[in-house]
């Protein structure tokens, strides 16, 4: 089951799971929530606590969350996972790259740091991509003439040439075998 955790910023969503998951949790508890407080914010945080009550999730329950990941992917900008059961940890860091939003797992010892994280909002709301502007590369100049204007380069020597697609060629008519002869005996 659900169980909402409150006290933290409106932006962030506290859950706690106990028990068994089931689908009613989803449909009863986690969605209503994230859609009431995404009608309020534009990205919300997550905070997900998985203690050592929590031994797992119903088949429809695995569905649901895997549906809610996908329609909601880009509605948090962070997850921080406080759990010390393996497997749930192994899901998150694998899946982490993966995500727009930042994704951090802490143990259940370090439950009031995870909380602290995520309520403070230690990244922005919608993380970017780009490189900060003292990190950015200079833009090299481009020589106005070069020597070898209008000549291919030579492909390098451990590259493998690329095969354009050929285009499909035009249905050709099939020939029909012909019947078999038969052989005609003469008569003696």
């Amino acid at each position: 089951m659900f169980r909402l955790i409150k006290g933290l910023p409106d932006h962030v969503l506290g859950v706690e799971a106990r028990g068994r998951v089931t689908d009613a949790d989803y449909r009863e508890v986690l969605i209503p929530e994230v859609e009431k407080k995404l009608a309020r914010h534009k990205a919300l945080r997550l905070f997900y606590v998985a203690g050592k009550d929590f031994y797992g999730y119903d088949a429809h329950a695995m569905w649901d969350d895997t549906a809610f990941a996908l329609e909601h992917w880009t509605s948090f900008s962070g997850i921080a996972l406080v759990t010390d059961i393996a497997w749930l940890r192994a899901i998150a860091q694998a899946f982490a790259p993966l995500f727009p939003g930042v994704v951090k797992v802490f143990g259940l010892a370090d439950r009031r740091e995870a909380e602290k994280w995520i309520g403070t909002g230690a990244k922005p709301a919608k993380p970017s991509r780009q490189k900060p502007a003292a990190q950015k590369k200079p833009k090299k100049k481009q020589p106005a003439v070069t020597k070898n204007a209008g000549r291919k380069k030579p492909a390098a020597k451990n590259t493998v040439p690329r095969k354009t697609p050929k285009k499909p060629a035009a249905p050709q008519k099939v020939k029909k075998a012909p019947a078999p002869r038969k052989k005609i005996r003469k008569k003696k």
